[in-house]
């Protein structure tokens, strides 16, 4: 049960995700789609996720609800995690537009593996720099997106 009501929350997501993107602002020139053929093509992979998790959802046997306890209360730590992790992502998001794309976004995803992957200090800032690296190539090179630059602009 659970499993299809995570399929239909995707299913949704996906279709308010692609209302957005098609709302996107067309070129009056360049490329016919403008900047709406990525955003589309993420919403149509979501889509696709939802219905594969709803087949297979289906396609399972019945379990005995007696035969299969699920664990109902959660720790509070467990909790407290969630929170957090909530919390950093707003402060990500509010930091993003005046720290610039580059620092914010090394620090958001070294505190958040520091977090998961205690002690590992020189990995995790590698592993932090290299995906926003990749990230800023793609997006800021290849697919030409203007990365807020934030405090680097000086």
């Amino acid at each position: 049960m659970q499993d299809m009501i995570l399929a239909l929350c995707v299913l949704a997501g996906s279709a308010v995700y692609l209302r957005a993107a098609i709302d996107l602002p067309k070129l009056q020139f360049g490329d016919p789609l403008g900047p709406q053929a990525f955003p589309c093509l993420i919403a149509f992979g979501l889509a696709i996720s939802g219905v594969m998790l709803i087949i297979q959802t289906l396609s399972r046997k019945p379990v005995d609800a007696a035969a299969e306890e699920l664990p109902v209360l959660r720790s509070r730590s467990e909790y407290a995690l969630l929170a957090g992790v909530a919390v950093w992502t707003a402060i990500y998001y509010a930091s993003f537009e005046p720290v610039g794309y580059i620092l914010s976004t090394v620090i958001y995803l070294f505190v958040l593996l520091c977090v998961f992957q205690y002690g590992r200090w020189f990995l995790n800032f590698a592993y932090a720099c290299a995906f926003t690296a990749a990230a800023y190539l793609v997006f800021g090179q290849f697919l030409h997106v203007v990365l807020p630059a934030g405090v680097l602009s000086i």
